[in-house]
């Protein structure tokens, strides 16, 4: 039997032999209006049972969720997230700072603030520089458009989840 997608980046995350691992992602880089959310969430596998992660095998970026798959999936990250942090950056910050460093410093920012610290954090496809916490590690997102892309681990699409559904209540 083939694995969901959701059930490949877990494995991934498990694989990494961390106990905490954190994840961040941004709603709002193509909208000509409204405020850029990030998203931050951190999983400990350490207390992870089966009944939560079951919901979280059905796990993809969120663009390519139904509406109603999206927020099933945010009420799963909401009750297996160890911690979820959002920040809603508002447009006069990018107009000073510009959208990808405002992106970038939020991304840091939310996964200085996960408690407790991750042994490991993804991020899709953003390097975060000499001020992220040192186990921050680019990855490609494994829904992107490649054959066979390489996975993220979950915490960067669980905070794809988190992020465009705050946005849209913002």
């Amino acid at each position: 039997m083939a694995l969901r997608t959701g059930q490949k980046l877990l494995r991934f995350d498990r694989k990494l032999g961390a106990r905490f691992v954190a994840g961040a992602d941004e709603a709002g880089r193509g909208s000509l209006a409204g405020p850029l959310v990030v998203a931050g969430v951190l999983l400990d596998y350490g207390s992870l049972r089966d009944h939560k992660v079951r919901p979280l095998g059905l796990l993809n970026d969120s663009k390519q969720c139904s509406p109603d798959r999206r927020e099933n999936l945010f009420r799963a990250v909401m009750a297996s997230a160890e911690q979820v942090v959002v920040r809603v950056i508002p447009h006069g910050e990018i107009d000073r700072n510009g959208l990808h460093r405002s992106n970038l410093a939020a991304m840091r920012e939310i996964l200085h603030a996960l408690c407790p610290p991750a042994e490991a954090c993804l991020v899709d496809g953003f390097r975060l520089g000499p001020t992220a916490p040192s186990t921050a590690s680019p990855r490609t997102s494994a829904t992107s458009r490649r054959a066979t892309p390489p996975p993220c681990g979950s915490t960067a699409p669980l905070a794809s989840i988190a992020a465009p559904f705050r946005r849209s209540v913002t």
